[in-house]
């Protein structure tokens, strides 16, 4: 009779609970109190616009979201939250519930790839390290197109190690999904798709030399299709603009005329990205703790002379290397592709420090990382809640107006558009005209925060409303019209006038 049998049943339900306490933990972090937390501004408004004209009037989108100096991404962003804005009608805490669930299962497919490199325990504390991380918890219910990037890295990654351990030759399929998606998410994770498709030729020729050719070609053909199928809209979208979007990107990227490379300038982005990614892990306010926890889980890495070691590295430095030297402002999200890396050479870090394997150890250590991160950063400090305020604010407005049409603009906004007002506005069928319109009577200046008192403004520039913002704003000047009233919001306020 076997005896072991039931004792690795119990061993599996264990983890099997442990796993699913780590995901319901990392979930209830993200969306505890998220209408409160949720970033909602132009960009978040311009994306809701963009559903509500799909949902009215069945227009779908062929390009994404604009980046840097006003270039389309893919369109597929728009696609992945449509189904949370219909099902939930319009209300959008839903589809920054859906990325938080998007976040989670990253974490479950980062779990899934540390656990076959460095065993369940490593696995386990690197994991619960990630779901606690405050930067990761603030990214992570945030509503925009580079919050899921890390679970498409992760997918990508995945596939590989599924079609290489496991032999499960359909994660061609899930490569190629996974690649079409990060592509139209940001031009920049071209690096890291890059990187994978390195590791994809070698892993092909490996299989064809193995005489396993035949075998694989229905896949490869079959995700061929997937990546061109998915690519497809915003593909023949760029063709008819004579790729515009997609060179002007690159050309960011590459661009060198009449600027002289700075050695300085390149080593202090370099190692400021590198600061950045080392936050996720434990997020200190100082530049020199930072660089020392980079140089051990690099050098870590390197000394325990795995391959594997040695292509996180190389991807890591390489990635980063390449984004260095990028010419427009840099921002956070085009290190998101990197975020899973610096994880798993952390579990390499982890796995080459024998000691680690102990859980009382692991967990403490892991407890004592995310207890010095929350200290200096809570990911649970609002201000000023974006959804509430919008909220109060567009209640104002439409109370006032009382199916009137009105004009407006916003003012000491942390937005550069006034989308978001707009939306809230649209959703509650107000009948906005333009700011120019000659024949309309009313005027709304909503001020979002420093509010000054009505006599002291007189001129606003009008806030950008449509999707590349001209250089010169229209001003308004408020002489021409007559102060009403100012209705109070909180901290923010809404100014009436009349023409």
């Amino acid at each position: 009779m076997n005896t072991k049998r039931p004792i690795n049943a119990l061993s599996y339900m264990k983890k099997f609970w442990i796993v699913a306490l780590l995901l319901l933990v990392s979930l209830g972090v993200r969306v505890y109190q998220i209408t409160n937390h949720t970033e909602f501004l132009g960009d978040q408004g311009r994306d809701a616009l963009v559903i509500r004209e799909l949902i009215m009037e069945g227009k779908w989108p062929v390009a994404g979201p604009t980046v840097g100096a006003g270039y389309y991404t893919g369109p597929f962003y728009y696609y992945l939250i449509a189904p949370s804005f219909v099902l939930f009608k319009n209300n959008p805490i839903a589809p920054a519930i859906e990325m938080s669930i998007i976040s989670v299962a990253a974490i479950l497919l980062f779990f899934n790839i540390a656990t076959s490199l460095f065993g369940f325990s490593i696995a386990y504390g690197i994991s619960l390290l990630w779901a606690m991380s405050p930067l990761m918890i603030i990214q992570d219910r945030r509503l925009w197109n580079p919050t899921s990037i890390p679970f498409f890295i992760l997918l990508l990654i995945c596939s590989l190690i599924w079609i290489v351990k496991d032999k499960k030759y359909w994660a061609f399929l899930t490569a190629s999904f996974a690649a079409a998606v990060l592509f139209q998410l940001h031009y920049v994770n071209s690096i890291s798709l890059v990187m994978a498709g390195i590791c994809f030729i070698g892993i092909v020729y490996r299989l064809v030399k193995q005489g396993k050719g035949k075998t694989i070609l229905p896949w490869l053909i079959a995700g061929i299709g997937i990546f061109a199928l998915l690519s497809y809209p915003f593909i023949s979208y760029e063709a008819q603009h004579g790729f515009k979007d997609m060179k002007g990107s690159f050309m960011t990227l590459s661009y060198t005329e009449g600027q002289l490379f700075s050695k300085r300038l390149y080593l202090t982005t370099f190692i400021g990205i590198c600061e950045r990614l080392i936050s996720y892990i434990i997020a200190l306010p100082w530049k020199i703790p930072l660089i020392i926890v980079t140089a051990c889980i690099i050098g870590a890495n390197l000394l325990k002379k795995k391959f594997i070691s040695y292509m996180l590295v190389l991807w890591f430095c390489t990635g980063i290397a390449v984004l260095a030297l990028y010419k427009d402002t840099f921002q956070p999200q085009y290190a998101y592709q990197f975020i899973p890396i610096v994880f798993l050479l952390l579990g390499g870090l982890a796995q080459g420090i024998r000691r680690l394997t102990s859980w009382p150890l692991i967990c403490g250590l892991v407890m004592g990382i995310v207890a010095i991160s929350w200290f200096f950063n809570n990911p649970y400090k609002t201000n000023e809640p974006d959804i509430p305020r919008l909220t109060a604010l567009t209640d104002t407005v439409s109370s006032i107006a009382r199916d009137t049409p009105f004009a407006f603009t916003v003012i000491n906004s942390r937005s550069f558009t006034d989308f978001h007002v707009r939306y809230f506005l649209l959703m509650k069928n107000a009948q906005i005209v333009p700011v120019d319109d000659i024949d309309n009577m009313t005027l709304f200046v909503l001020c979002e925060a420093g509010c000054p008192k009505a006599e002291l403004i007189e001129k606003v520039s009008v806030m950008c409303h449509t999707e590349l913002c001209p250089l010169d704003k229209p001003v308004i000047t408020l002489a021409d019209w007559t102060y009403i009233s100012t209705d109070q919001v909180g901290t923010s306020a809404v100014y009436v006038y009349k023409r």
